[in-house]
């Protein structure tokens, strides 16, 4: 099993380095930080590869209605491959600046 880990600074620019690292065979669990996406917006990473789950969270001072007028800031996610699914859980966590998973 691979892991990597990544400080995207924002999903808009990161688009492209998750492709590859999710195409690629040598990722198997990508931890990413810095993602910048609203709670709303949270399922723009699900749609990255559909060979992956996703567990992400976005920060608590982030509200839909300040989507307009303040970029997002913050927020971690954990992705890993569908075929690893069996083997991992979810462990929920308090913090909205750590997300937590039991590989079995």
């Amino acid at each position: 099993m691979t892991l990597a880990a990544w400080n995207m600074r924002s999903l808009t620019c990161a688009e492209p380095y998750i492709e590859k690292l999710t195409n690629s065979l040598e990722s198997d669990v990508l931890f990413l930080s810095e993602h910048r996406l609203y709670p709303h917006e949270l399922n723009k990473l699900d749609k990255l590869n559909k060979n992956f789950e996703v567990h992400a969270k976005s920060s608590h001072d982030l509200y839909i209605s300040t989507t307009q007028y303040k970029t997002g800031h913050c927020g971690v996610a954990i992705m890993w491959r569908k075929t690893l699914s069996n083997r991992v859980r979810v462990i929920q966590c308090e913090s909205d600046r750590i997300c937590v998973i039991e590989i079995i």
